[in-house]
């Protein structure tokens, strides 16, 4: 799948558009095809590194916001019937 994702510290030149590892969904855990994706307000500070909280190893995939289709879900995830439906996604994994 294609991400924007960081690998180091910097400023937009520290952007790589690149493909990256589809993730499975584990315990609880649903895989959302995104059909629209929102960079927050607190990803420049995740890419030059002034978000001291973050723990989040490289590289780091950008996007916490979205919306689109669920596509696979993870056992103990509670989708059911709901699969395959369209809905809005957050995601706080930093």
């Amino acid at each position: 799948m294609k991400a924007i994702s960081v690998r180091a510290f910097g400023g937009v030149e520290a952007l790589v558009y690149e493909n990256v590892p589809q993730p499975v969904p584990g315990a609880g855990e649903v895989l959302v095809r995104l059909e629209a994706a929102g960079v927050g307000t607190w990803d420049p500070d995740l890419i030059d590194g002034s978000f001291e909280d973050v723990k989040t190893p490289f590289p780091r995939v950008l996007g916490s916001d979205g919306a689109g289709t669920v596509v696979a879900a993870g056992s103990a995830s509670g989708c059911d019937s709901s699969c395959g439906t369209a809905r809005p996604q957050e995601t706080r994994t930093f």
